[in-house]
């Protein structure tokens, strides 16, 4: 079943926010932005995982990252 909360997306604190992301290893507009000005880490993570890869190979991944015990985003790229 699909849960579906309508709030600010940076003050959810569990489950898994899950948005869309480019495969050209540029992060910071959007959605992306608010996520990355709360938790630096996913844009770190981001770099990482594009640095490592192609846009081709990218595409359709989900890299997830662990922000606590209790959430996660999922950079979903397309």
């Amino acid at each position: 079943m699909l849960n579906v909360i309508k709030k600010d997306i940076t003050d959810v604190t569990s489950g898994i926010i899950a948005h869309q992301v480019n495969c050209t290893n540029h992060i910071g507009s959007g959605v992306a932005k608010a996520i990355i000005t709360k938790w630096p880490i996913v844009k770190v993570k981001y770099h990482e995982w594009c640095n490592l890869r192609t846009p081709d190979e990218l595409m359709g991944t989900i890299q997830l990252i662990s922000i606590s015990d209790d959430l996660i985003v999922a950079n979903c790229f397309s």
